[in-house]
């Protein structure tokens, strides 16, 4: 069996921090998931998409997949990223997703309202290898300022010690130390941002990313990668996807996302 999960969070309960497009990239990997075949998906949309929430049902697919019943799993999430503070990282910060009741907690973020990037991976590496997980992130979870794209708003929250909101970039561990059975698409690299994109209805990641996937179905996840890549070019966006998995899957056809 294979099972989605889409998550979009254009609404959080922290007052001014809405986006406007993520609920429509959840909808839009659902049609992803449709016409890869699964077997079923899940949407968390705005309220539905606390912490306790979204762990609860991507912690239920993982314990699938451990019984042997699952072949697939497939989890997005558009809406804000973030950092935290995190001494035993080299940089000294850490990634997380942000999830609706996001609040803050002696100074820095409730960690009962952020998915930490150690918490993703060590989820996601419990996976038997049985199981191909495939996560799309359209959010801004590895640095950049917070500031508006001239084409829509940028997916990034400061996190509450950074006070003076300067630029500071974390190593990528949402990425990193990942098994060889994880695909995992990024909507930009370190050092950049992730943009809202109203004028194309959608995040922009969301949206070059589904007309390339369409266009190169059957094609390899590095076409379509770098595809994704020239439409945001060509949009003016500036931000530049990642793929990270291992040769492997990057170079098997994307229209059927079997082990």
């Amino acid at each position: 069996m294979k099972k989605f999960l889409a998550v979009g969070l254009n609404h959080f309960a922290r007052p001014g921090n809405d986006l406007s497009e993520c609920v429509a990239d959840a909808l839009t990997m659902n049609l992803v998931a449709q016409a890869l075949q699964v077997d079923s998906i899940q949407t968390l949309e705005d309220a539905q998409a606390t912490k306790a929430s979204a762990m609860a049902v991507l912690g239920a697919l993982v314990e699938e997949a451990k019984a042997g019943t699952l072949s697939y799993i497939g989890f997005s999430w558009s809406g804000h990223g973030t950092h935290y503070d995190r001494p035993d990282d080299a940089s000294g910060l850490g990634e997380a997703l942000v999830c609706y009741d996001i609040a803050e907690l002696n100074g820095e973020w409730d960690s009962a309202t952020i998915i930490k990037d150690t918490e993703l991976r060590d989820l996601l590496n419990s996976v038997p290898t049985t199981c191909t997980v495939e996560v799309w992130l359209d959010t801004c979870y590895s640095g950049g300022m917070d500031r508006a794209f001239g084409k829509g708003r940028n997916r990034f929250l400061h996190n509450p010690s950074n006070t003076g909101k300067v630029m500071r970039m974390a190593n990528s561990q949402m990425q990193h130390g990942l098994n060889a059975n994880i695909v995992m698409w990024c909507a930009s690299s370190e050092a950049q941002e992730s943009a809202d994109a109203p004028d194309l209805g959608n995040g922009a990641f969301t949206y070059y990313w589904h007309q390339a996937w369409k266009a190169k179905l059957l094609d390899s996840r590095v076409d379509v990668l770098v595809a994704t890549r020239a439409g945001l070019l060509a949009g003016h966006f500036e931000q530049t996807p990642r793929l990270k998995c291992w040769p492997a899957p990057a170079q098997a056809p994307v229209g059927a996302p079997t082990q």
